[in-house]
């Protein structure tokens, strides 16, 4: 089997993993504060894995109390 990605100046990359029946794809880019999007990619073809997308803690300087 032959998969594809047409990628144009993505800047960041893709992880694999194999899992029983299918591939989980992980898309993700240095320029995103996200943790990517997620694929289920199989013979027949790919799916995206709907994920809650959880925000990045606050910077240490929003936590400090202002004096």
């Amino acid at each position: 089997m032959e998969i594809f990605f047409q990628v144009v100046g993505m800047m960041g990359g893709f992880t694999y993993r194999l899992e029983e029946d299918y591939v989980h794809v992980r898309a993700h880019s240095r320029m995103d504060g996200d943790d990517g999007e997620y694929y289920r990619v199989t013979p027949e073809g790919w799916s995206r894995i709907e994920r809650t997308r959880v925000p990045p803690p606050p910077s240490r300087a929003a936590q400090r109390p202002e004096s």
